[in-house]
């Protein structure tokens, strides 16, 4: 009977290894896959944007025929388009700009030969519908010296009628027609983004008194806060849209940068803006 115990025993002590090294490579493959499964994330979001197969430098000395140091790109690619910062400047000529060029009103010729580039680099721009882009600001400038005129047009992309935070274009054409230098930052947009922009947020009024509730948990009367700007963003990373306000404090002369989730309420971020990081 105790020889029986014994074996028994040994059997369960056996089982229970088996069990033990079992869930224990259970464990250690589901942890390579999930570092292998990010490592392969990072190594595409780190991987340079190309256009046309070539790297962007490369494409736009090539069609433009610019000097290496007239195009600077920090563009990478990610699952759901470019990002980062792209410039360049000398003479860009799109093609297809001979109609545009021959129109009499300087700033209708201007935002003609700008359409003809965006529409012809909007894969490098990372732009997959036109009525995104929108004109922010027209200026022309003359100078004193030659009486040539310069005009600059700056574009900002939204998404369902919010800004899309940081994502701009600048173009700036010469007299000539020629357009003399670009200046964009792009941001992706996800397919989740287009989704959250749907949902119903909280109101102005309704972040205002979470921005007045914070202040007066620190110690700070509300009625000493002064609203310098408010305004809902959206952006490529959950919660997707937030909003973002500008307090100042009429007494001690602070001031408050706040970034808020739009659809719970939770303050995100919260900086002294007087403080120069």
């Amino acid at each position: 009977m105790k020889n029986v115990l014994i074996i028994s025993e040994g059997k369960i002590k056996a089982r229970r290894v088996r069990m033990l090294f079992g869930m224990t490579l259970i464990l250690a493959l589901l942890i390579f896959g999930q570092t292998v499964s990010a490592q392969k994330e990072q190594d595409v979001i780190a991987q340079p944007f190309k256009i046309n197969g070539k790297e962007v430098k490369n494409y736009l000395m090539e069609k433009y025929k610019l000097r290496k140091h007239d195009v600077s790109s920090s563009l990478q690619q990610t699952p759901n388009g470019p990002s980062g910062k792209l410039h360049l400047r000398g003479d860009i000529v799109p093609q297809n700009i001979a109609n545009a060029k021959r129109m009499k009103n300087r700033e209708d010729r201007a935002r003609a030969i700008a359409g003809v580039f965006l529409k012809e680099e909007a894969s490098l721009l990372g732009i997959t519908n036109m009525d995104e882009i929108r004109e922010m600001s027209i200026d022309t400038f003359t100078s004193p010296y030659n009486n040539l005129t310069t005009t600059n047009i700056r574009y900002q992309r939204y998404i369902n009628d919010l800004e899309l935070e940081y994502a701009y274009i600048g173009i700036t054409i010469e007299h000539d027609g020629n357009i003399r230098s670009v200046s964009a930052e792009l941001v992706p947009t996800p397919p989740e983004l287009y989704e959250a922009v749907k949902e119903k947020i909280l109101t102005e009024g309704e972040i205002l008194k979470i921005v007045k509730q914070d202040l007066e948990s620190a110690g700070i009367d509300p009625k000493d806060m002064r609203v310098l700007s408010i305004e809902k963003v959206a952006i490529p990373s959950p919660p997707y849209v937030i909003w973002k306000a500008d307090i100042n404090l009429k007494k001690g002369g602070g001031r408050w940068k706040y970034r808020i989730n739009a659809f719970t309420g939770e303050i995100l971020e919260k900086r002294d803006a007087l403080i120069i990081n």
